[in-house]
């Protein structure tokens, strides 16, 4: 990244992270990550699996699969502590050649799922949707927005293109008693490649997101507008997902990739004294 580039990125920071605090300081106080962190932002060992252990493509979710995977738990999206009204998980784990990400959408209003099934690429945010963000590396640049709804339609764009589909990746969707989930396989071969091929075993910028927007019949806010809600694992403090600046972390197994080990947190040093002006 030259001194330009940085320079901007910088400046974008800045404009993200002080609507963040801004908007943090309307509600409750930020929620902190919960279980493994770098960098300040949630992690995750992405566990490397047998092909005989990859799961089957069926909307189902794998229990086989699922006890392999790590899991991680979405909070709502702009960082506050209160939990979300409908709780989600999701599981991650790859072959050498694919990588797995499994959602399981806990819905008390099962009967009444937003979105239908439209073609590729189509305009699914709006409906009952999970996303996968991830970008190889450590930088916060341009990544690949990978999502599916209820009804099994798939979106896919890089650096907010759609121009770009990955060719291999598949999804499914199915649904249970209360809740709805979906399985995400998309091929490492698909995705934007680094220059350095050392990048492959550093922290992923990664998030799994879910939209559910207000169902039939919900009651509206103090405004009249309807209630949605917008979880996050890795939670962007904003009214939108695409901050890749506060995506979390995660370290692929499968080109060696390994979690650090947490550090005991050190104390900072004590600023010096300013020195006494000088007279001449």
């Amino acid at each position: 990244m030259n001194t330009i580039a940085k320079t901007i990125w910088m400046a974008g920071l800045c404009l993200v992270l002080a609507a963040a605090f801004a908007h943090a300081e309307e509600g409750a106080e930020p929620k902190k990550p919960a279980g493994p962190a770098y960098k300040g932002r949630p992690a995750v060992q992405i566990p490397l699996l047998a092909d005989a252990d990859a799961p089957k493509l069926e909307g189902k979710l794998d229990d086989a699969f699922l006890k392999k995977a790590a899991r991680v738990d979405l909070g709502l999206n702009d960082g506050t502590a209160k939990a979300p009204t409908n709780k989600t998980e999701a599981w991650l784990a790859s072959t050498k050649d694919t990588l797995y990400v499994a959602v399981r959408c806990h819905e008390k209003d099962i009967a009444n799922l937003v979105g239908e099934k439209v073609e590729r690429d189509g305009e699914i945010w709006s409906h009952d949707e999970i996303e996968l963000f991830v970008k190889i590396g450590e930088e916060p640049d341009a990544y690949h927005q990978i999502g599916v709804n209820a009804a099994g339609s798939l979106f896919d764009t890089y650096d907010q293109q759609n121009g770009w589909n990955g060719e291999g990746i598949k999804s499914a969707v199915a649904k249970e008693e209360k809740a709805w989930t979906a399985l995400l396989a998309v091929p490492f071969k698909d995705l934007r490649q680094p220059e350095k091929k050392e990048e492959l075993a550093t922290g992923w910028r990664l998030n799994v997101t879910r939209m559910r927007p207000a169902h039939k019949d919900e009651p509206a806010d103090e405004n009249g507008d309807p209630i949605s809600e917008e979880s996050a694992w890795s939670p962007t403090m904003a009214r939108t997902s695409h901050v890749p600046e506060m995506f979390g972390y995660a370290f692929v197994e499968a080109f060696g990739g390994k979690l650090p080990e947490a550090k005991p947190a050190e104390a900072k040093p004590e600023a010096p004294a300013p020195a006494e002006a000088k007279t001449e």
